[in-house]
């Protein structure tokens, strides 16, 4: 029996993004994160879902995080682009079909982190299931 799963979106995403020159993880942050500056932290939001038998909808929000507001504004942009520029190749091993931001990048204060600066945004990807055997 051929069962259809979903990708780890934050782990293809984090691996395009290290690909393309970023410096950018999955959960858990580095605790280093701030020697290491731009760094982005790729998180998947609840809210994707099966669109049809084999496409899964995904929402994704990447935090960048930079020595200052513009800098990190800046970053989140480049990041942006970098994940728009996925739609048509592939994600995780699979087809990306379409990625579409849905918030573009915006100055992000962490409570968590005050003294770094962060910027943000969110996009949906829709992306082939992995089909494995059961």
């Amino acid at each position: 029996m051929q069962l259809n799963v979903p990708i780890d979106i934050a782990d293809a995403v984090q691996t395009a993004l290290n690909e393309a020159g970023h410096n950018a993880s999955a959960r858990p942050m580095p605790r280093d994160f701030d020697q290491r500056l731009p760094y982005t932290l790729v998180e998947p939001l609840p809210g994707g879902g099966r669109t049809d038998v084999v496409l899964d909808r995904f929402a994704v929000r990447c935090y960048t995080y930079a020595d200052t507001p513009a800098e990190a504004v800046a970053e989140s942009s480049a990041v942006m682009a970098a994940i728009v520029a996925t739609q048509g190749a592939t994600l995780g091993g699979k087809p990306c079909y379409r990625v579409t931001p849905s918030a573009l990048p915006y100055d992000a204060h962490d409570p968590q982190h005050p003294d770094v600066a962060r910027a943000c945004f969110t996009a949906h990807m829709y992306v082939r299931a992995n089909t494995i055997d059961q």
